[in-house]
């Protein structure tokens, strides 16, 4: 199977970077709680601050 062909968890996904890994066990396994977190909560649209509070916290919107 061509690397384009393959399927990624969505963990997976997140964890992959072109840069040199931290070989740190601590910080990889804070790491993926940190993702997975925020994964579970991503899957209810209640748990989701909304844009325009984002932009407004952020200074990018009156």
């Amino acid at each position: 199977m061509a690397h384009g062909d393959m399927k990624i968890s969505p963990l997976a996904e997140h964890l992959r970077s072109d840069e040199v890994e931290n070989p740190d066990a601590d910080y990889q396994a804070w790491k993926e709680r940190v993702i997975l977190k925020a994964l579970k909560e991503a899957e209810d649209p209640a748990n989701m601050i909304p844009a325009e509070e984002v932009w407004k916290d952020l200074g990018l919107e009156d």
